[in-house]
Parts: C-alpha cells; sequence; structure tokens
C-alpha cells in the first residue's frame, strides 16, 4: 500500500489483520501514506498468536488527528517502523508496540503532540530496537507525559532525542523514558532528554527506572535545547560483518566474539572514542548486544549504532582496552 490519501475513516486508517485459517501475513508494505481523522487507529497491525504478521516495513508514512493510536500492533514480528511522522493521536500513543511484538526495529520515527505517550512497548514485547526517533510535546491534557514507556524485555533504546513539554496534571508523571517494573534486561544508552513543565527544565526525571531488574542506564544526557543526538564515529570494515554474522548464528561463542573484537580494537581496527570501562571481572554478554550485533549484519542499524554495543562492553570491562 503506497502513496494512498486517507481520511475520515469510520474505523482505522490503514488495518493489516491475519486469521487464523490464513497464518502466513509477511513482507507486507506500507509506505508514503497520508493518514488522517480516522476514529480508530493510523495504521493497524493486526496479528493473533498462532497468526503473527512479520516481516512487514512501515515507512515515511504521514499520520495525524486519528482516534486512537498512530501506529498499532499486536503479534508484529521482525519488523520495521521508519521514517514514519505522527502527530495528534489522542490514544495510548503515537507507536505501539503491542501484544507479543518482538524483534522490530523503530528508526528515524518523529513522534510529536500525542494525547499520551510518544512510544510504548508492551511488557510482552520483548527484544525491540528503538533508535533515532524524535519525540516531542507529548502527554498534554490529563496524559502520561513519557516519550517513551519500556514495559518488555531485552529492548535497546538509544540515540532517541526526546523533548516534552506539558502543562497541567501529567506534571507528575513527567518522564523523558520511562522503565516499567516489568522490564527485565534492557539498555538505555546514548539518548539526549529534555523535560519542561512552563519553561522549568525537570532533569531528575527524565529516565525514570520503576525497579532495576538487570537494566542498564548509560551516557544519556539532559539539556535546554534538544538539537542532535551525540554519538560515536566510528570506522568499520565490511568484513566485520562476517564476525558478528557467525556470533549471530551460534557459530562462535561469546568469548570468541568479545576476543576477536577486543583484538580489533587493539590494533586500530575499530575506532571507537576514548571511555572509562569497567573492572574487567567475567561478565555475560546482554542478550540485547547479541540483537544489535544480528542487526547491523542484517544491515538494520549503521555502524555508529552497532560501536555503541561495542562501547557498552568496554564500559562494562567484558572488553578491556
Amino acid at each position: 500500500m503506497i502513496g494512498n490519501v486517507v481520511t475520515f475513516s469510520n474505523h482505522s486508517g490503514i488495518q493489516i489483520s491475519s486469521h487464523v485459517n490464513k497464518p502466513d501475513t509477511y513482507n507486507v508494505l506500507i509506505a508514503e501514506n497520508t493518514i488522517s481523522d480516522s476514529l480508530f487507529n493510523g495504521i493497524s497491525l493486526g496479528g493473533q498468536s498462532n497468526a503473527p504478521i512479520s516481516n512487514a516495513t512501515i515507512m515515511n508514512n504521514v499520520i495525524y488527528n486519528v482516534g486512537e493510536n498512530g501506529i498499532d500492533s499486536d503479534y508484529l514480528g521482525g519488523s520495521l517502523i521508519l521514517g514514519n511522522n505522527i502527530t495528534d493521536s489522542q490514544g495510548t500513543a503515537g507507536i505501539v508496540l503491542g501484544t507479543e511484538s518482538d524483534y522490530n526495529s523503530l528508526f528515524g520515527n518523529v513522534i510529536t503532540k500525542n494525547k499520551d505517550m510518544g512510544i510504548w512497548i508492551d511488557n510482552t514485547a520483548n527484544n525491540n530496537f528503538v533508535s533515532g526517533n524524535r519525540i516531542s510535546d507529548n502527554g498534554y491534557g490529563d496524559g502520561w507525559n513519557v516519550g517513551i514507556m519500556v514495559r518488555g524485555d531485552d529492548s535497546i533504546i538509544m540515540n532517541n532525542i526526546i523533548g516534552n513539554t506539558v502543562f497541567g496534571i501529567a506534571r507528575n508523571q513527567l518522564s523523558g523514558i520511562y522503565n516499567y517494573h516489568t522490564a527485565d534486561g534492557s539498555i538505555i544508552m546514548n539518548n539526549m532528554l529534555s523535560n519542561h513543565v512552563n519553561d522549568e527544565i525537570i532533569e531528575e526525571e527524565t529516565i525514570y527506572i520503576l525497579q532495576n531488574n538487570d537494566n542498564q542506564v548509560i551516557a544519556n544526557e539532559t539539556a535546554q535545547v534538544l538539537t542532535e543526538t551525540k554519538m560515536s564515529y566510528v570506522v568499520i570494515p565490511n568484513w566485520i560483518r562476517d564476525i558478528a554474522g557467525f556470533w549471530c548464528n551460534d557459530e562462535i561463542n561469546d568469548d570468541t566474539f568479545v576476543l576477536a573484537i577486543q583484538y580489533l580494537i587493539d590494533n586500530d581496527v575499530i575506532h571507537i572514542k576514548a571511555t572509562t570501562h569497567g573492572s574487567g571481572d567475567e561478565q555475560e554478554v546482554p542478550k540485547s548486544v547479541k540483537n544489535n550485533a544480528c542487526w547491523f549484519v542484517q544491515g538494520l542499524i549503521s555502524e555508529n549504532q552497532f560501536a555503541s554495543g561495542i562501547e557498552f562492553l568496554v564500559e562494562q570491562g567484558i572488553i578491556l582496552v
């Protein structure tokens, strides 16, 4: 579905649904559509437990003034949500990764002025990658002023720009990234965050961890004005994808991957910024870092984003430099 204009739908603007009798719903492309004033969601991806939707690409759509969520999903897997502009949705969030929506990537979306939150990740939605999104001015009225709500496990939330402004009672729920107590094993790193209430910057609640279940919060920054994401600039030869690919496919173990990457850093093949590092005690490599390597192999994330995972291993002392 490409290049359509959908307005005043009495349901969702575009809806893709799977059915138990036709379980294979995949390779869906929804791109460059303009969707407004629909009664429910702008785009709805409604899979079922035994009939998920997989390998969908939702990109470069403009969605505004819809009755519920901008992009809503259940049982969505291995899909890409890229470069969408979502404004004035009246539901839970601009983008919702709902029930068992796993291994999805959200890149480069602009999400502004939605009633409740920017991005919602359900407690059953795991191993998702959220990077390079610009999220601002969500949670007006009595909504939660939350840029990204993280409830699922083993996700990576990195290199996002979040600047929320709120008036009214939502101030008590103000948070750039809210990591709910159900979330476990996520990495929240290199995000730029700024929360404002009536022109007063609120720094202490830019990231709110309700309960820390082995979640990592690394190198996030607060700022009065957000203009660009601060990222490491790296040079990675193409053949390094082979090493990451071997690890992704379990052809080499964690220790072998760490030794290979350590060798590449020591010999200036991979250049990363100088950083402090941990104690060097033996630690398990988090699943989310391996997911990061797999996405790099598949071309879903950039060299900078892959290097951020390597920097995390350095900072934790798993790789010594």
